[in-house]
């Protein structure tokens, strides 16, 4: 599909504030599948096999839908991909319920703990989660508990000489979860959560790793609760969720980066849980993954045409992490 220039609508004015009320865009009736879409869809669902939430590692062809498996016994969630061959996800252990940061080989289905590859690093942490690469594939932002277990923001650089990991956020008493790292890896924005000290509430905040300036994205507290933060392959676009307090339903948002600020609602469905937003390789289109009628199923949304169409059709659960080539 050739790359085309996205127009946003001039919806909400340009400010950082909580999104309002607005009219449903789907109703409860068939969406078509989507034709002649290219590329993997890179995830985690099934049916659950127990009620602890997790699931194998799939990918999903947006071209027909097939859905394969390639964790072998290993379940999980939150997977981030650059190709169909370096994968990695947040790895269940059941024996002593724990996560960790995996790799998980797509042909053998062996799954190795990703901290093997920064063997030897000074920094501390544990917890590792929300795993996001560089389209490049050298940076992949992450998550983890640090010693002081407040949840921070670290960058892995596989091409670093000494030590490999960096980290973003300061020890502020806050919490820091859910990045998202420009394509460039020159930003992340990540969700700041009150710590043991503050009581400012959810929102996003924006790190510059070149100057190591920060800037606050979001200022309405828990008005709305900000989550699940994806940068467009082309940097020119922020897609994110905003939960109802109330109900814990999302709708995705998309937020320009360049020139005036606009907040363009997506998905406007209030009682539909609509989240996991994953844009494709050309930032044409966007997929997420919605109980819009039975379990969670994969939804695509054109940028250009505002149309949706409906990748999986069943009452299983299935969750997009990434959309590869």
């Amino acid at each position: 599909v050739p790359t085309q220039t996205f127009t946003p609508r001039p919806t909400l004015p340009p400010e950082n504030t909580a999104t309002p009320t607005i009219t449903p865009t789907l109703t409860q009736t068939s969406v078509p599948r989507p034709e002649g879409l290219p590329g993997q869809i890179i995830g985690w669902g099934g049916r659950a096999a127990s009620n602890d939430g997790y699931f194998p590692v799939i990918f999903i062809s947006v071209n027909d839908g097939t859905i394969q498996q390639v964790s072998g016994s290993n379940r999980g969630d939150q997977v981030s991909a650059v190709s169909t061959s370096r994968i990695v996800y947040r790895r269940f252990f059941p024996d002593i319920f724990a996560n960790e940061l995996s790799v998980v080989d797509p042909i053998t289905t062996f799954s190795t703990l990703l901290g093997d590859e920064w063997a030897g690093t000074g920094t501390v942490f544990t917890e590792t989660a929300w795993p996001q690469f560089t389209p490049d594939g050298r940076l992949l932002v992450f998550s983890a508990v640090d010693a002081q277990k407040n949840r921070g923001i670290f960058v892995f650089d596989s091409q670093r000489a000494g030590d490999k990991i960096l980290r973003i956020t300061p020890a502020d008493g806050f919490n820091y979860d859910m990045p998202t790292i420009s394509p460039g890896g020159t930003t992340v924005v990540a969700v700041r959560s009150d710590g043991i000290s503050t009581s400012q509430g959810v929102d996003l905040v924006k790190f510059d790793l070149l100057t190591g300036a920060r800037e606050d994205w979001t200022t309405d507290g828990d008005a709305t609760i900000e989550k699940m933060p994806r940068w467009s392959p082309d940097g020119k676009l922020l897609a994110y969720v905003t939960e109802d307090p109330e109900t814990g339903n999302g709708d995705i948002v998309l937020r320009t980066i360049e020139g005036m600020i606009t907040i363009i609602p997506v998905t406007r469905t209030p009682d539909i849980d609509e989240i996991n937003p994953v844009f494709s390789p050309d930032t044409r289109y966007m997929a997420y993954a919605s109980n819009f009628i039975e379990g969670y199923n994969i939804f695509i949304y054109d940028l250009l045409t505002n149309g949706f169409s409906q990748l999986t059709f069943d009452d299983e659960m299935y969750f997009p992490g990434a959309w590869v080539e």
